[in-house]
């Protein structure tokens, strides 16, 4: 197991706000744009190349590290599609 450090989804925004990052600017609208980008390739490789998933992808259970790029914690809820339907 690994510590991953950085904020919870959940908290993100209060973060930007506290660094005086409004939704309303460019800056957070990319942070927006590169988040959907990193979740979506998080997702798409996991279940696509690995068949192995997170089931509880809620925002409390994916955190914003420090580079911008995402971890997931908390696989107590997962499957894998078997890899003939891969």
């Amino acid at each position: 197991m690994d510590y991953l450090e950085g904020v919870p989804l959940t908290r993100a925004c209060a973060q930007m706000e506290r660094r005086g990052l409004s939704a309303d600017f460019p800056q957070a609208k990319l942070f927006g744009r590169r988040l959907l980008l990193a979740l979506t390739e998080t997702f798409g490789r996991s279940i696509l190349e690995t068949g192995f998933f997170h089931v509880d992808p809620h925002p409390g259970n994916i955190m914003v590290l420090k580079d911008g790029s995402i971890g997931l914690i908390d696989f107590g809820q997962h499957k894998q599609i078997s890899q003939k339907h891969l």
